[in-house]
């Protein structure tokens, strides 16, 4: 059984390091250039995503709408990670993240600021080639006491949140940008501070199509692509 195994310190910036079965902490090995695949995280296009987020009882709390852009910065090239900007519609607060892609991996940071912090407890949408039904693999971060808050959780140091993923088969769904056969993903964390959970469905061409979050405090979120902007009119070539 493949397993991916990682572990990223969060302090001001995530950092991902590889983390092998002895728990040591070595740099990022280089990664080939992109050829198992077409590259899913086009540069200088937007994707557009509607947001619903609901209380500890699972009630409504309100609707939201972000947008997730990939500039044409490669932030980390030694490990196929590009800098992406998560922002609300409104342009109201804007944070700078990045997407990893590679022979190997896909996976994205979430947006972290404001009603988004808890995210950072809950699993990172994360997929390991090849996509195969049941297979399994691991992405555990370490977080620094920086990111926790009174309203969520407090600690001092670094504690360790290990996600554990299956791949659980393909499933299509309708969306606004049509029918999409989509590979479905479940993803359970676990902490000090109790369990969260995230089933994904991740499409070949446009990447995590929805998330759906069960968080540490209790809340829930549901987060679901539904357009996608290229910035520069050559680029239009991408959607054909």
């Amino acid at each position: 059984m493949n397993r991916l195994s990682h572990s990223i310190i969060l302090l001001l910036l995530l950092t991902a390091t590889v983390k092998p079965a002895q728990s040591q902490r070595i740099l990022p090995a280089p990664v080939k250039k992109l050829t198992s695949h077409k590259p899913v995280y086009l540069k200088d296009r937007e994707m557009v995503y509607a947001v619903k987020l609901y209380g500890k009882k699972a009630e409504f709390v309100k609707h939201d709408t972000l947008i997730f852009k990939c500039n044409l910065k490669d932030r980390h090239p030694e490990v196929g990670q590009t800098e992406c900007i998560w922002r609300r519609k409104a342009d109201t607060m804007k944070e700078f993240t990045g997407v990893t892609e590679n022979d190997t991996t896909v996976w994205i940071h979430p947006p972290r600021f404001e009603d988004y912090r808890v995210l950072a407890f809950s699993p990172f949408p994360v997929l390991k080639y090849p996509l195969k039904a049941g297979s399994t693999w691991n992405f555990d971060i370490t977080i620094g006491g920086d990111w926790g808050s009174k309203d969520l959780m407090e600690w001092k140091g670094l504690k360790e949140f290990k996600a554990f993923y299956k791949l659980l088969g393909k499933e299509t769904l309708s969306t606004k940008l049509g029918k999409l056969e989509c590979y479905k993903i479940l993803a359970e964390g676990s902490n000090d501070f109790g369990k969260t959970q995230l089933v994904l469905f991740f499409n070949e061409k446009y990447g995590f199509v929805q998330l759906h979050y069960q968080n540490i405090n209790q809340t829930s979120m549901q987060i679901e692509l539904i357009d996608e902007v290229f910035l520069n009119p050559l680029l239009q070539v991408g959607k054909k």
